[in-house]
């Protein structure tokens, strides 16, 4: 079993923002991060105008994962257990 202080669910665009926000009130707890997307967090409204028109690049606008953030990328959350404070994903790991 995976655990974590912080437990993300999704790598959306406001991912980063949380993880810093965590970060700012506690820079040692273990954050992880679950996303159903093959990536990371990004900023996706460049994705959609700079990156198309060749003033980005796709690194341009990957948010860099900071240490004591764990990623898991590809894997679809299917049940949150809150009695036990766990999320389980499509293959049945547990994260906690």
């Amino acid at each position: 079993m995976n655990e974590y202080k912080y437990l993300i669910v999704g790598g959306g665009m406001t991912t980063g923002a949380a993880i810093d926000g965590i970060r700012s009130v506690d820079k040692e707890g273990r954050i992880g991060l679950i996303t159903a997307e093959a990536d990371g967090p990004y900023d996706r409204p460049p994705l959609t105008k700079d990156l198309w028109k060749g003033d980005k690049q796709v690194a341009d606008i990957r948010y860099e994962i900071p240490a004591g953030v764990e990623l898991f990328t590809e894997r679809q959350v299917t049940a949150l257990d809150l009695a036990q404070k766990q999320v389980i994903d499509v293959e049945d790991r547990v994260y906690r």
